[in-house]
């Protein structure tokens, strides 16, 4: 009888620090038998790295903040596949992606793709900037072994910067039902009350950059407001935005309506206990948060970006908006709110 092979060993590249459900559920539920997952972030070490480790996923954060820190940062990526005899990376986000693959071809390893971006980068105004990253996302195409394509969208922008069609897959991003059922066990009345939220309360989960439009968003929530002034929207997520929303928010009148709460890990809890998710993204590979909002079962308005189709059908499930309209999102989330009136 001949021996069982081996596990493949599987190195996750990326760059996030906070806890990631996505990779948290690869490591609960492929068998251990046949993959051995393995996890580095160049950012610095948070709950990602520990929330692995609670698993048993071994994890490194390389507290690459900065690019000038990039080159130590890929000596040791090269160091750990080879150190743990890794058989295939599997990289996330653009520049673990670069990284990633610079690594692979130092280390002769396959490197596996996931695009979590769409077509941010043809968006950018035609220059040297555009070229040199259009060109960039052609290397990686070329690279990669395979590329998966967590949405429809993010296929076909793939297929239109000449990946071959054979190398991707569309493969959404898993979920599991536990933790939302365990979410609506609670009672949200109390958090409702703790952080403020007033009637209708909106509520936004999305990191503060200005791809998210966030300032859209306040634009058609100031609008809600003349109608509802009772209404509330609270902001979950960090980013470099952050002072200038608050700006936005003084400059619009909003204070005391508009509550930025930070980084939460309850952000499950908080879209349960609103009246009305929205998500006004201006572009993307495939929005976890809308997911995780129908999921719990909450009315969602979202801006027609890639993978929000997938999510929501053609407003089967919620209203689509044209993303960066601010009159069309007033009127989508003037709607929605008037039918939880009803």
């Amino acid at each position: 009888m001949s021996a069982a092979a081996a596990p493949l060993k599987v190195l996750h590249v990326t760059a996030v620090e906070s806890s990631n459900y996505y990779l948290n559920n690869l490591a609960r539920f492929t068998p251990r038998e046949r993959v051995q997952f393995f996890a580095v972030t160049l950012g610095r070490r948070s709950t990602f790295v520990a929330d692995l480790e609670a698993l048993g996923v071994k994890a490194w954060a390389l507290d690459a903040a900065s690019r000038r820190s990039y080159p130590r940062a890929l000596a040791k990526l090269c160091a750990i596949v080879r150190e743990e005899g890794i058989d295939l990376l599997h990289l996330h986000l653009f520049e673990p992606t670069l990284l990633g693959l610079v690594a692979a071809r130092r280390t002769r390893r396959p490197a596996l793709v996931t695009r979590h971006h769409s077509d941010a980068i043809h968006r950018l105004p035609r220059g040297l900037k555009r070229q040199a990253y259009t060109a960039l996302e052609r290397w990686i195409g070329r690279r990669a072994v395979h590329i998966v394509a967590p949405s429809r969208r993010v296929r076909e922008v793939l297929l239109a910067e000449g990946t071959d069609a054979g190398k991707v897959s569309i493969i959404p991003y898993g979920q599991t039902a536990d933790r939302f059922e365990a979410t609506r066990q609670e009672d949200p009345r109390h958090l409702r009350q703790k952080l403020g939220m007033g009637t209708p309360a909106l509520v936004c989960v999305s990191r503060l950059h200005p791809e998210k439009g966030h300032r859209v968003l306040l634009e058609a929530f100031a609008r809600v407001r003349q109608d509802q002034p009772a209404a509330t929207l609270t902001l979950v997520g960090t980013g470099p935005e952050r002072d200038a929303l608050a700006a936005e928010v003084s400059a619009l009148a909003l204070q005391g309506a508009v509550h930025f709460l930070g980084w939460r890990d309850d952000a499950l809890a908080i879209m349960w206990a609103a009246d009305l998710v929205v998500h006004p993204s201006l572009h993307e590979a495939l929005p976890s948060a809308v997911i995780e909002a129908i999921m719990l079962g909450r009315p969602t308005v979202a801006s027609d970006v890639s993978g929000v189709r997938d999510i929501l059908g053609d407003g089967e499930y919620g209203p689509v908006v044209t993303p960066g309209d601010a009159d069309a999102l007033r009127v989508a989330l003037e709607a929605e709110l008037g039918a939880l009136d009803q």
